[in-house]
């Protein structure tokens, strides 16, 4: 079954850290562009998907016509500051129910996120509070730029205690969240740092890679192999 609300894709960055001049949801893996890759496959039957676009927008929004006709875009013009943030406030302000959130240069098992939005379903119908409606995707360590995650417990009792740069884990923060709206209104730059002031929350471990940087490109190449791209 899909997600009950809004799935929000951050799309709007210049990917500075990558090199590649283009937007990180254009890059062309094994013969498909990250985007293509989400939308014909984890995503594929998702009924509310919402892209939030800025560097060379008419160029991914011209790509994702070629996929999908319903998706929804909103234009973020300050993608230039680096705020995922504000990226996802944009596109949530007008959401009255929980949503989930994902970065626009991930790759994501097709079981892995079903898993996930079908426990992301039920929590965000079961919770009576913002933090109780909430579900945090983490991953075992895998980019090189990693903001790693603090946890406690295991499987269905795994919860994010904290977030930081410097002291390794084993896991790392997946850029993947079901939350409500509310949670984008603080004036930070980075999601993770939003949800600080709500921890502990309830944790989800995702299989998925992602690509900041050329390093993380060549491992998600190889992801691809492992997980039948």
């Amino acid at each position: 079954m899909p997600f009950n609300g809004p799935i929000i894709i951050a799309a709007a960055g210049i990917g500075s850290r990558l090199g590649q001049g283009r937007p990180k949801a254009l890059l062309n893996i094994g013969g498909r562009t990250v985007i293509e890759r989400l939308l014909t496959g984890c995503l594929k039957d998702e009924k509310d998907i919402r892209i939030v676009v800025g560097f060379q927008e008419q160029d991914l929004i011209d790509h994702v016509k070629e996929i999908r006709r319903d998706v929804i875009y909103v234009r973020n013009p300050d993608y230039r500051d680096g705020s995922t943030r504000r990226s996802f406030a944009l596109a949530a302000q007008a959401v009255k129910q929980p949503l989930i959130m994902m970065d626009g240069d991930l790759l994501v098992a097709a079981d892995s996120w079903r898993a996930f939005a079908d426990r992301a379903a039920k929590v965000s119908a079961q919770g009576a509070s913002s933090a109780e409606r909430s579900l945090i995707g983490v991953t075992p360590v895998n980019s090189t730029d990693a903001v790693f995650v603090r946890t406690s417990g295991e499987g269905a009792e795994m919860k994010v205690e904290g977030f930081t740069r410097k002291e390794p884990q084993k896991y790392e923060w997946a850029s993947i969240a079901c939350l409500d709206s509310s949670a984008f209104t603080a004036n930070t730059n980075y999601v993770f740092e939003c949800l600080e002031p709500y921890l502990p929350l309830p944790a989800f471990s995702l299989n998925i890679a992602e690509i900041d940087t050329p390093a993380d490109l060549a491992a998600a190449q190889e992801w691809l192999k492992k997980n039948g791209g």
